[in-house]
């Protein structure tokens, strides 16, 4: 310790003053004065910053400075480094009196130990010091046992590192906080140099420890190396030159400085990051302390001034001289009115700056108040040079632009308009700016225009309003509007859109006509049926047309029924009008409407604005008795040659064919006749495409009829020449194995009976009977007639399963059992059915439900059980080779054959297969004749087309499919229980 400060008690300020107390206080002040000059220890005056106004002669000498300097300085100046002043001095303020030592460090870098006494408030903000130089003789004090613990107890527990080494460096002491930082192995290192990185140990070497050995202490920033992580700590170095006899030590203390050395990164960041932001935003910011008159500028306010930063923050004479002379006393002003009487300013200044520019700025002035007092003045300067540049343009930009731009408040009155409004309105300006908004607006769009002028109070922005203006001429122009508001003002742009609305007028129109059309266009364009296009023609006019009644019907000359004269025959098929108008439904016989009927047939409107003006009085008569005025007829020629009229009419008088409307209705006569021609073209196609459909499905039925004759006729053929060459051997097989085995039986009984009577045979026949094993062969003969009598009785079915399955003996209806049909196919396939080298077979799964008899042609019939079974082995046997082949012996194809009856005339027969399965597109193609999924070779595709047929037209039943891919596929057969009436014309 370089000092320490001893507790006294303070004075009892409330302890009753005796008669010496008295007498004391009345001592001459003259008296005290020279008892503080004659006192041989150094005794100083300080005031309550510890700032020394009073010294005697021994405080100079022990010092070192003469009085006048030695009152120009604190208590703090000479105290050694590490010495906390300040702790010590709140001390003796608290306490009033205060006794320690301290190491004094003299202006000429002398220490001298001192003892101190001090005595606080020896009069009020007076404060009395005794000072007595420490004797190098004066026995040290030692502190108790006590004092002592309390204080390793303390070095012990606190966080900062502390340790003690000689003077070469080998520690002989670190309290508890390195094992913190340091493993075992470090800890056990006895120097400097294991625990900090080179850079610190060089400044320890060159600076620290010199330092501490010249004045006593050093402070610095180090760094140690913690577990390879390098740490910066701050570091004491204490230089302990030892008592007599005793080696020279130094003590250090280190702090982890790690949080702070974050902290001042971030408020560098934070820092760097507001010179950007000033910088972008063109900011500056500054600060003026009033007690110093120091002043503080950020970068970007030498930017803003035209100054550079190394040239330091000019005086405020030198700063009133960059103010624009016009705005010189302004500026003074206002920092003065801040600087005196602390209110805040806000005022706007020009600047000229060194390249001869004139800046404009935006300056803040704020205010910061301590105590009462104005301790400080900061603020903004805000560059607005392009702000101000923009104002000008924008100034220019209101005098030239050809829009109506004009400011307004809330009640209408203008407040200024550009001289556009004087261009398109004629009023003079003046005259404008005492006018009212409202007093220049329609009488029809006053109403809009004060709901307009309310949403804009409201804060609201308009665009795109509309309203008409008056002229001094006196007429109106359209004028549209785009308005904001901001604060209590309304700032709005406008243009005189008069022309473009009598533009958009014709358009309007235009675009009506043509939605028109294009509505009676697709009316009569979703269909191909002649009488759909024509009730949807007539519809649509009479909906879109201001019509009272539309009509067609056909149109030709012809001789009237009764007079035989020649008279226009006119059918009208539809119509559509309104209840007042009289209906003209039917077929009527028209004399005298000739001029109409020339119109026609020269394929030419014909339109009357009223009826009055009709030459032809037949359709005058018809006309007024419906209380038609003006009426239209369109033609309309068919591709047959027949004449097709719209007639149109209207009752109003007032209602004419204006020359829009009458070139709207050729447009529609012109679409309604394309219409009706490709109607008809669609019917005569589709006539056709139906003749020729229906010949080229004879065509395809005819071939398959003649290739299944020719496949039966062959497959019959076959079969009947193997079942008559394998059916008479076998017979005779099976007719001769009963007599065969009574035959063995009768010579087997004659040999037991020779054993019986004979017991012991020659050894000639013995040694026959052991080579023959006679016995084997008396156990084995009837079991090889068995399996021979089996293997006849198996082939005697497979013949019968071929003459089931192609009843060639059957051609006409006969009632069957299905099932029997459907085991005999089976029994045909049984080879395909079995499984080859690893493949297991494939399972059949029977569902059959008890069925009746079914009348049916029992040989085609098998040859569709016969193509679906075959067709499902193919759709098993292709999903196993598309299977990896590791799993292809796990896959077991499973069939599902069920029969059901569905109603009491009605079966099912279905054959589910669990195999590759077919996609919605082949689906659809499976029963078209020769269309195949197989490899080329190994179908022809006419399997499932054949049994389509035989299903449909031989049967009168149903053959479907529904197939899921790499899942299986299901053909379900509907047959019926006495279909023989409906199937005699389709014998085969």
């Amino acid at each position: 310790m370089s000092g320490n400060v001893q507790e006294n008690c303070p004075p009892d300020k409330d302890r009753p003053r005796n008669d010496r107390d008295v007498e004391t206080s009345r001592l001459d002040l003259a008296h005290l004065r020279s008892l503080f000059e004659a006192a041989p220890d150094a005794m100083v005056v300080l005031d309550d910053q510890g700032c020394y106004i009073e010294a005697n002669a021994a405080a100079c000498e022990l010092f070192g400075l003469p009085r006048s300097q030695l009152l120009q300085t604190c208590i703090a100046d000479f105290a050694e480094p590490g010495f906390n002043f300040q702790q010590a001095w709140d001390y003796l303020l608290s306490q009033g009196t205060a006794r320690g030592e301290f190491r004094l460090v003299r202006p000429d870098g002398e220490i001298r130990p001192v003892d101190y006494a001090a005595t606080a408030h020896v009069t009020p903000h007076h404060h009395l010091s005794v000072l007595r130089p420490i004797l190098a003789h004066r026995p040290q004090k030692r502190s108790s046992p006590a004092r002592q613990k309390h204080l390793v107890d303390i070095i012990e527990r606190t966080s900062d590192l502390i340790g003690t080494a000689d003077a070469d460096g080998n520690i002989f002491y670190v309290n508890q906080s390195w094992q913190r930082y340091f493993n075992d192995e470090t800890l056990n290192s006895d120097h400097i140099s294991n625990f900090h990185p080179p850079w610190a140990l060089e400044r320890l070497l060159n600076q620290g420890i010199p330092e501490a050995k010249r004045s006593g202490i050093w402070r610095g920033e180090t760094a140690i190396l913690s577990n390879g992580q390098e740490i910066p700590v701050e570091q004491l170095v204490i230089y302990h030159p030892g008592d007599p006899g005793e080696q020279p030590f130094f003590s250090t203390i280190l702090r982890d400085i790690r949080d702070r050395k974050a902290d001042e990164q971030e408020r560098r960041q934070l820092t760097q990051e507001l010179q950007k932001a000033q910088a972008i935003g063109h900011i500056g910011s500054w600060s003026l302390d009033i007690a110093t008159d120091t002043v503080i500028w950020s970068d970007e306010m030498f930017h803003i001034f035209g100054l550079h930063p190394e040239q330091g923050e000019p005086s405020f004479t030198e700063l009133t001289r960059i103010i624009h002379p016009q705005d010189r006393a302004q500026f003074c002003a206002k920092i003065a009115l801040a600087r005196n009487q602390g209110k805040a300013q806000h005022f706007d200044h020009r600047l000229l700056q060194a390249n001869g520019e004139i800046g404009y700025v935006s300056s803040r002035v704020e205010v910061e108040i301590s105590q009462g007092r104005i301790v400080r003045l900061f603020g903004t300067v805000l560059d607005i040079s392009d702000r101000k540049a923009a104002e000008v343009e924008l100034e220019r930009f209101f005098n030239i632009s050809l829009d109506l731009l004009c400011i307004a408040d809330f009640t209408g009155k203008f407040r200024r308009v550009n001289p556009s409004w004087q261009r398109v309105l004629g009023y003079d300006l003046e005259e404008l700016e005492r006018l009212n908004i409202l007093d220049l607006v329609h009488p029809d769009d006053i109403r809009i225009t004060i709901e307009t002028m309310a949403r804009l109070a409201a804060h609201e922005p308009i665009s795109k309003f509309v309203n008409r203006y008056r002229t001094r001429a006196g007429d109106y122009r359209y004028i549209e509007w785009l308005a904001a508001p901001e604060e209590d003002l309304i700032y709005a742009a406008a243009r005189d859109i008069t022309e473009r609305q009598a533009a958009a007028t014709e358009v309007q129109e235009l675009l009506r006509r043509t939605q028109i059309l294009s509505s009676i266009t697709q009316s009569i364009r979703n269909s191909l049926d002649l009488e759909v296009i024509v009730q949807n023609a007539v519809t649509a006019i009479f909906t879109d047309v201001d019509v009272d009644i539309c009509t067609f019907g056909w149109c030709y000359q012809a001789s009237h029924p009764e007079t035989s004269e020649p008279v226009i025959e006119q059918q009208i098929l539809v119509q559509e009008k309104v209840p007042e108008v009289k209906d003209w439904l039917g077929t009527h016989f028209l004399p005298g409407f000739n001029s109409v009927y020339q119109h026609i047939i020269a394929n030419e409107p014909y339109y009357l604005t009223s009826v009055e003006e009709c030459q032809d009085e037949g359709l005058k008569a018809i006309c007024r008795e419906s209380g038609i005025n003006s009426y239209c007829c369109l033609p309309i020629c068919s591709i047959n040659g027949y004449w097709g009229i719209f007639e149109l009419a209207r009752i109003s008088h007032e209602a004419q064919w204006d020359e829009d409307e009458m070139e709207l209705l050729n447009e529609i006569s012109d679409q309604i006749a394309i219409a009706i021609q490709q109607a008809e073209l669609y019917q005569e196609a589709k006539a056709k495409r139906e003749a020729l459909s229906h010949a080229y499905r004879q065509l395809q039925e005819t071939q398959v009829q003649l290739v299944q004759a020719e496949k039966m006729s062959s497959l019959g053929q076959l079969v009947a020449g193997i079942a008559h060459e394998i059916n008479n051997p076998v017979n005779f097989i099976y007719g001769n194995l009963q007599y065969t085995a009574e035959y063995a039986d009768s010579l087997l009984k004659l040999v037991q009976a020779y054993q019986q009577e004979y017991p012991t045979p020659s050894e000639a026949i013995a040694k026959l009977i052991e080579d023959i094993e006679l016995d084997f062969v008396k156990d084995d003969f009837n079991q090889l007639i068995t399996s021979m009598r089996n293997g006849a009785t198996r082939i005697r079915d497979i013949v019968k399963s071929l003459r089931t399955f192609s009843r060639l003996d059957e051609a006409e209806l006969k009632a069957v059992d299905l099932h029997e049909n459907i085991d005999s196919t089976l029994v045909i396939l049984q080879n395909r059915l079995k499984g080859r080298r690893d493949e297991p077979d494939i399972e059949i799964i029977k569902h059959y439900a008890a069925l009746p008899p079914i009348e049916c042609y029992s040989g085609l019939l098998n040859q569709v059980f016969m193509n679906l079974l075959v067709n499902a082995i193919d759709a098993i046997q292709q999903r196993r080779e598309r299977l990896p082949w590791e799993q292809q012996s796990d896959y077991v194809g499973c069939i599902t054959i069920t029969t059901a009856p569905i109603t009491s005339t009605q079966v099912r027969i279905s054959i589910h297969d669990n195999g590759i399965g077919m996609t919605r597109q082949i689906q659809d193609q499976i029963f078209n004749p020769f269309f195949t999924t197989k490899p080329v070779g190994t179908g022809t595709g006419m399997g499932l087309p054949t049994s389509y047929q035989i299903i449909r037209k031989y049967h009168d039943g149903e053959l479907t499919c529904s197939s899921v891919p790499d899942q299986g596929t299901e053909f379900t057969i509907q047959l019926r229980f006495n279909p023989q009436s409906s199937r005699e014309k389709h014998r085969p």
